[in-house]
C-alpha cells in the first residue's frame, strides 16, 4: 500500500471491511482528504465497522472527511455521534439516507460535544423505523457547543433558527428547506440575517410570496455573498436595487409561472454598481430574455462586474449585429 497517499476517495465501490480499513490505516501518516461515498462492505457488513475505526482512528495529517451513504446502506445513530464526538477533522460532511436507531430516546437524549469541528455539513434524510417523534430532528438541536463553527450546510427545521445563536463565529450558512416549510421563508430569511454576522449566505428558499423589502438586508453589514434558490421578479430587482455595500456576489434564479416577461432586470443589473459576480437563471427556459442583446445593453453601462452569467432561452435567436 502506498503510505504516501494525502487524499483516498472511494465512491459506489463494493470492498471488504478488513481491506478498506487497511488502506485507512497504512495511510493515516500524509492523508489530509477522506471521502467515503455510497461504498458498500462485502458480505453483508455493517459501515458502521469502518465509522468506529475512524472514530478511534487518531489521524496526523487529515483535514477534510466525507461520508456518504444511500438507502440501502444504512448507518446506526451511535456511530454517526460517536464519529462526531470523537473525529479531529477541522471540515466534516456526513450524508445519511438511512438512520438506524434503538429508541427515540437514544436519538434525542445524546450530545455532540465536539469543539474541533469548524466547517459541517450534515444532510440526513429518514430514520428507520420512522416515527413521528423523529421527524423534524436535526443534528443542531444535540450540538452542545456551536461557538467554533465556522461553515454549516443543514436541512433547515423551524427550531433550529434558535440553534443559530451559539454560533458566534458562523460566517457561511447554507439552508436546505424541504417542502413542508416553504411557508414563511421570507420570514426566514430576515431572521437569520438579523441573527448572524455570516459573510456567505447560501439559502434554498423561494422568495415567492410577498414583495420583499430590503431594510433588513440593508441593515446586515457583514454579508458579501447571497444565494437564492428562487425569487419572483419584483424580489429580485429589490435585491439589486438596494445597493447592498456589502454584497459582491449574488446568485438569482427568477421565478417565472405564466407570464415570461423577465427583461425588467436588464436595467436593475445596469444600474448596479455594487456586485461584481452576478449570476442569474429563470425556472423556465420560455422567457423574452435575449441573453446576447442583454449581455451587449448591460456591459455598455455596467462598469463594477467581474464576472456575469445570464439565464439561457430556447427560443434564442441571435440578432443580425452579432
Amino acid at each position: 500500500m502506498n503510505r504516501n497517499l494525502t487524499v483516498l476517495l472511494l465512491e459506489n465501490v463494493k470492498i471488504h471491511s478488513y481491506q478498506l480499513i487497511y488502506w485507512i490505516e497504512s495511510s493515516l501518516l500524509n492523508l489530509k482528504k477522506l471521502k467515503l461515498n455510497s461504498v458498500s462492505l462485502l458480505q453483508d457488513k455493517p459501515f458502521d465497522l469502518v465509522l468506529d475505526f475512524i472514530a478511534k482512528t487518531k489521524f496526523i495529517n487529515l483535514e477534510s472527511l466525507f461520508i456518504g451513504t444511500n438507502v440501502h446502506n444504512p448507518i446506526h445513530f451511535k456511530s454517526i455521534c460517536t464519529l462526531l464526538n470523537h473525529i479531529r477533522v477541522f471540515d466534516v460532511a456526513i450524508e445519511c439516507e438511512n438512520i438506524s436507531y434503538d429508541s427515540v430516546d437514544q436519538v434525542l437524549s445524546s450530545q455532540i460535544t465536539n469543539s474541533y469541528i469548524i466547517s459541517l455539513d450534515i444532510i440526513q434524510s429518514n430514520f428507520h423505523p420512522n416515527v413521528k417523534a423523529l421527524e423534524n430532528f436535526n443534528f443542531m438541536s444535540i450540538w452542545k457547543d456551536k461557538s467554533q463553527l465556522k461553515s454549516l450546510n443543514c436541512t433547515y427545521f423551524e427550531k433550529d433558527i434558535k440553534s443559530l445563536d451559539g454560533m458566534v463565529k458562523l460566517n457561511s450558512l447554507t439552508f436546505k428547506i424541504p417542502y413542508l416549510f416553504r411557508k414563511n421563508q421570507i420570514i426566514l430569511f430576515e431572521n437569520i440575517l438579523k441573527k448572524t454576522k455570516i459573510t456567505s449566505l447560501n439559502m434554498q428558499i423561494y422568495l415567492c410570496g410577498r414583495a420583499y423589502n430590503s431594510q433588513i438586508l440593508l441593515q446586515n453589514h457583514t454579508l458579501t455573498h447571497l444565494t437564492i434558490r428562487l425569487a419572483t421578479l419584483s424580489n429580485c430587482l429589490t435585491i439589486l436595487g438596494c445597493q447592498h455595500p456589502t454584497l459582491k456576489s449574488l446568485r438569482l434564479c427568477i421565478y417565472v409561472n405564466t407570464d415570461p416577461i423577465v427583461s425588467p432586470i436588464v436595467p436593475a443589473i445596469q444600474n448596479n454598481h455594487t456586485i461584481t459576480h452576478l449570476n442569474l437563471g429563470t425556472s423556465l427556459p420560455k422567457t423574452d430574455f435575449n441573453p446576447f442583446s442583454s449581455l451587449i445593453d448591460i456591459l455598455k453601462v455596467n462598469r463594477t462586474l467581474v464576472s456575469l452569467k445570464l439565464p439561457q432561452n430556447d427560443l434564442l435567436k441571435i440578432p443580425q449585429k452579432f
